[in-house]
């Protein structure tokens, strides 16, 4: 097997809302690969994170975020990244061409273009999101890199973003990148939509590892209440509000329960406010933003994992996510939407319980019925584990991901 080098291309890291990314890195370097992790905004979540901290010899830093004094990592400064001569005037030239053709910010292409210049050519680079998956392109362009770009799309960047700047905002990426990657297949289809290739757009899903032991559950529990949480960003297309409301009914229809809210976000007070207009306080429980470990601890002491979500009122909708895919793993009932491709997760009836979106009456007898129902929140978690085992497991995801890297890689050499 070949080592190779990835240049891994996102937004603020590392962050707990994203922890799919930090998967990412240390999946690849687990398998003695190099990355690179190139970010537009310096995260405060590291020590949430311990493995990059093990993987530090392999797992490369460096942050743009000219707004933090730790902006640069890893023996790299912001000087070197933006010396007089790290780009010619020609390239500078070429650069604001590419950012104005493209209606790109001029100011992140030129950061991009100034590191690619520089370093030395990765294997390949891969981008998450469309949105900043169009500035690494734009910048790879720029400065003639021979690096294929790979570009992973997962939810507001197929959703709200063709709906606010129109169908061909990707065309440009779409005629240069090298291959295209949706989290379900709901999104592959509407990558094409937009303008795709169809042999360089593929299905490639996120995936998540199962904890060491199942949790166990017999239908004994150390009460008759019903425990249920929810893992998510506190914004609008989680529905955690829906969620609230149907909580809130199923308790005062006399289902003896507990809600625990891990993540933080804008919609907290608002959430926080109708929780205690609801008297609903003494068992909503809002936990605020935790490390991953915290959030296993809560999944592994709990029977239901509640992910309502919603599309939100600019457009912006999930691709799947990956915290109701950690919920599977951990062996809980799952009752979620019937939004974007979450029924490509979760199999109504079999794996979970589905309704629709924004429904909160049959969200609210749906959790009444597995409060009453041991056998059923047995059955639906056995067999949601076995799914993310099949299907979903993250090994075979990376290992998937390294054998289309390969591909793209072959074809560059070959092309070049």
């Amino acid at each position: 097997m070949r080592r190779i080098h990835a240049c891994i291309v996102t937004p603020a890291f590392p962050q707990l809302s994203e922890t799919f990314i930090v998967d990412h890195a240390t999946q690849l370097a687990e398998r003695g690969h190099r990355v690179t992790v190139l970010s537009t905004a310096h995260g405060s979540d590291a020590a949430a994170f311990p493995d990059l901290a093990r993987l530090s010899d392999q797992i490369e830093h460096v942050s743009l975020d000219l707004s933090s004094s730790r902006g640069v990592r890893a023996q790299k400064s912001i000087a070197t990244l933006l010396a007089p001569g790290a780009l010619s005037p020609r390239d500078r030239g070429r650069v604001a061409l590419t950012a104005a053709r493209q209606q790109i910010a001029p100011t992140s292409v030129l950061l991009l273009s100034n590191y690619f210049k520089a370093a030395e050519p990765p294997d390949v680079v891969h981008a998450h999101f469309g949105t900043l998956g169009a500035s690494v392109q734009a910048a790879l362009s720029a400065v003639r890199s021979p690096s294929p770009l790979v570009v992973t799309f997962h939810g507001f960047d197929i959703s709200r973003i063709p709906k606010s700047y129109g169908p061909d905002v990707y065309q440009n990426l779409f005629e240069q990148g090298s291959l295209f990657l949706a989290v379900s297949e709901r999104w592959r289809i509407r990558l094409l939509e937009l303008g795709a290739p169809a042999k360089a757009t593929q299905l490639h899903r996120l995936g998540v590892r199962l904890p060491d032991c199942e949790a166990e559950f017999d239908g004994e529990t150390e009460s008759d209440t019903l425990r249920v949480c929810s893992v998510a960003r506190l914004v609008e297309k989680k529905g955690i509000e829906d969620a609230i409301r149907a909580v809130v009914k199923a308790h005062d229809s006399g289902i003896a329960l507990r809600y625990d809210i891990i993540g933080d976000g804008p919609l907290r007070s608002q959430l926080q406010s109708l929780t205690t207009s609801f008297c609903a306080d003494d068992y909503v429980n809002f936990l605020g933003a935790q490390p991953r470990t915290q959030a296993f601890n809560l999944l592994a002491d709990s029977d239901v994992f509640l992910a309502p979500s919603i599309t939100a009122a600019d457009g912006d909708q999930e691709g799947i996510p990956v915290a109701i895919m950690e919920a599977m793993a951990f062996g809980l009932s799952i009752l979620s939407t019937y939004h974007s491709g979450i029924p490509e997760l979760v199999d109504d009836n079999r794996t979970g319980l589905l309704v629709r979106e924004r429904d909160v009456d049959a969200m609210s007898a749906a959790l009444a019925g597995l409060g009453e129902d041991v056998q059923l929140r047995r059955s639906l978690g056995s067999a949601a584990r076995r799914e993310i085992q099949l299907h979903w497991n993250a090994d075979l995801q990376a290992d998937a991901l390294i054998r289309k890297y390969d591909n793209v890689i072959g074809s560059n050499v070959d092309e070049g």
